[in-house]
């Protein structure tokens, strides 16, 4: 970035940006557009991952002019604020810029009148006619597709960084535009001239940026790019107002913008590791002494990827599907240039789990990371928030000496949680990549520099799964590698996913000459190619698909197998069942598909043991149920202190991503997939047989929750709140 002394023309000195409302400090705009522009030199280069800054290279023309323009869109984002319509909201503002020079249209236009010309719009008309006229300038060798308003993209970047793409369709208030003075034209333009100056863009410059053919892939980015770039920016704690000091006694933009990413701990990154060693790997970094056939031919198909792609692992539960889907994202990350891991789960209770599952694998790591836990409730984890060291500063970092992880004050909030190197989320934080939703373009610039997993992707709806599809389509769009885990993934779903992705990884393919691009998320045609991989029938099955690569193996079956033995009882005999089964010890889980008969089986079961016997559902206040799931975790997790007897009643909260084993489980009647996620979680570690009761050894799922045959005649009775 060049940085530039203050302008000559005091008009422009003028317009004013930040404003005191019930004071008389000020900020000049010029300054604001500055410290912005430096802001976004510095980020472009420390904190964008390499894979984004490829993306931009790729269709901008190279990474130096992605550089300059993400330093322009920077420097001219707020150039609409040099508008009547703006500069009339603070009044002393106001009086300032008149006794300059400015004219106003109205002298006291009210708020409704203000509000229908936000300097967002302003700023994309200014921009799209700046950039219009400069495609007029440069079109004479004939390079400049006018006829696409090529520049039309790149205006609207500017009308979106206040997170809604406004309507340039909209009609602009007559006293607002077509009775606005030529200084304000004039002001606006010499604006954007000092924005090409900042980000050094010549005429050549412009005539490729002008001649490429932006996606909507690009756009998204930049938007987020430069929404992050703002906020920053326009902290008065790091940016404190300087309007009052001599030209010669402000701080340059530059020093200001090191300085507040220098307080905000911006721009170190997670720096992931190829996996040489299959057998080290796990060993150092989950503790597992075999490796899997799975997880072997996960980390080998991987390697063989030449370009980002969509990875399916479908397995057995119980089989490590979780640590080889984080050692894809460590070998994936290393080979395609991403700074992190997103761990995307169905639910808050899955997703706590998988918190502290995620915490485990990095604290073996060797640099610090930054953290996340990423849904409505996560400050009531007691994990996420013991890492919280100081809660006075806002601007630092807390550290976890003992986990190797860092939170970022600044990455907190629910429009900035994802911005971590590594989060656990619920999945809804990533569909709202596939929603027109305010500031929907900041989870687009957060995932796509890490590697996505979906864990138990099949637990997608038909609702969700469309958002679920769309999504995959965007972050195809960004060579953002995605690893998704299930168990029990139908054909049908396994198409829908493949396919979305490929058609994502294909949009953001650079166009041959002539060729249209079809928006994200146009229908077309399943490939031959995608139909025959979801055909397969082998199982486990580990499935790649990218843009122009298709990968597909079967993994040996696990040499570990488990025996079950299936029984179902009636539903008056399940309390005595229970405590029949654990009367020499044990753990148990009785799984119940309502609230309701999960606390009467508790209440019964209480009762009657008085004691170890514990409660798992959904309806605890969040806290008491994070420290319950906890308990549960500590106790039946793989390094568990292992009690003699436990009983756990719960609720399907317990069947999925939470890493407990049963010895054995009484489950009432639910769909099939359900029933194995499960059944997944009895015998799930390997322990040696001794450890179990000798009735016990042998798995043992007990049915419940039947109908009960009716008589003849009678009308079937509804089970009230049964599946």
């Amino acid at each position: 970035m060049i940085v530039l002394p203050p302008p000559n023309d005091p008009l422009v000195r003028a317009a004013w940006a930040k404003a005191d409302r019930n004071g008389d400090t000020w900020f000049p705009l010029y300054a604001h557009l500055a410290d912005t522009a430096a802001v976004a030199s510095e980020l472009f280069d420390s904190w964008l991952s390499e894979s984004q800054r490829r993306l931009l290279a790729q269709h901008l023309g190279n990474e130096m002019l992605a550089r300059k323009l993400s330093i322009w869109v920077a420097a001219a984002h707020d150039v609409g604020k040099a508008t009547a319509a703006f500069a009339v909201k603070v009044p002393f503002a106001r009086e300032l810029m008149a006794n300059t020079g400015f004219k106003f249209p109205i002298p006291d236009p009210t708020p409704r009148e203000q509000s229908a010309y936000p300097h967002g719009l302003a700023g994309q008309l200014a921009v799209d006619t700046y950039l219009y006229a400069k495609t007029e300038h440069l079109a004479g060798d004939g390079r400049l597709g006018r006829r696409n308003r090529p520049w039309t993209r790149l205006a609207e970047v500017i009308g979106g960084h206040h997170g809604v793409f406004p309507n340039a369709a909209t009609q602009v208030p007559p006293q607002f535009s077509a009775h606005e003075s030529p200084e304000w034209h004039r002001v606006r333009v010499d604006l954007l001239q000092r924005a090409d100056q900042m980000a050094d863009l010549s005429d050549e410059d412009w005539r490729v940026i002008l001649a490429a053919r932006v996606p909507e892939s690009v756009q998204a980015l930049l938007t987020g790019f430069l929404i992050v770039c703002d906020w920053i920016a326009s902290s008065e704690w790091h940016f404190p107002y300087e309007a009052g000091l001599p030209a010669h006694e402000r701080t340059r933009p530059d020093e200001r913008a090191r300085s507040a990413l220098k307080q905000l701990r911006f721009g170190e990154h997670w720096a992931p590791q190829e996996i040489n060693d299959v057998e080290s790997y796990f060993h150092q970094r989950f503790g597992i002494e075999v490796v899997r056939p799975v997880q072997r031919d996960v980390v080998a198909l991987v390697a063989g990827i030449k370009e980002p792609s969509f990875t399916l692992i479908e397995a057995p539960t119980g089989e490590g599907k979780t640590e080889a889907g984080f050692a894809a994202a460590e070998a994936l990350a290393a080979k395609f240039g991403l700074h992190g891991a997103a761990m995307l789960l169905p639910t808050r209770a899955t997703t706590n789990a998988m918190f502290g599952r995620m915490l485990s694998w990095l604290e073996t790591g060797d640099v610090p990371v930054t953290v996340s836990l990423a849904h409505a409730k996560a400050e009531f984890d007691s994990r996420f928030a013991g890492l919280f060291s100081d809660q006075g500063e806002r601007s630092r970092r807390s550290y976890d000496e003992t986990t190797n992880t860092l939170v970022n004050y600044w990455m907190r909030g629910r429009k900035r949680n994802t911005f971590a190197d590594f989060v656990a989320a619920t999945i809804d934080q990533q569909l709202f990549m596939a929603l027109k939703a305010r500031h929907g373009v900041l989870r687009h610039l957060s995932f796509s520099g890490k590697v996505v997993i979906i864990d138990e992707v099949h637990a997608a709806d038909e609702y969700m799964r469309t958002y679920l599809l769309r999504a995959l389509q965007w972050l195809g769009s960004y060579g953002t590698p995605v690893v998704a885990l299930s168990a029990t993934l139908p054909p049908a779903q396994r198409e829908a996913l493949l396919h979305a992705y490929q058609q994502g990884a294909r949009y953001g393919l650079p166009l041959a000459d002539g060729e249209r691009r079809r928006p994200i998320g146009e229908s077309d045609p399943v490939p031959e190619e995608i139909q025959a991989l979801a055909a397969a029938t082998e199982y486990p099955l580990i499935t790649a698909v990218g843009a122009t690569q298709t990968h597909q193996v079967a993994p040996e079956p696990s040499p570990r197998s488990t025996e079950y033995i299936f029984e179902s009882i009636d539903d008056e005999d399940r309390v005595d069942a229970v405590l029949a089964v654990v009367s020499n010890g044990g753990c148990v889980a009785v799984v119940c598909n309502t609230v309701d008969r999960a606390q009467q089986m508790y209440a019964e079961l209480e009762s009657r043991l008085g004691g170890d016997v514990a409660l798992f559902h959904s309806r605890f206040t969040v806290e008491s149920r994070g420290v319950r799931e906890n308990e549960l975790i500590d106790r039946l997790g793989p390094r568990g202190d292992r009690p003699k007897r436990m009983i756990v009643v719960a609720t399907q909260v317990v069947e999925s991503s939470l890493d407990v084993d049963f010895d054995a489980m009484f489950t009432d009647i639910a769909p099939m997939d359900l029933l194995i996620q499960r059944i997944g979680r009895v015998h799930r570690h390997d322990r040696d047989p001794e450890e179990r009761p000798a009735t016990m050894r042998v798995a043992r799922i007990i049915l419940t929750g039947g109908t009960p045959m009716l008589a003849p005649g009678h009308p079937p009775v509804k089970s009230r709140g049964v599946v």
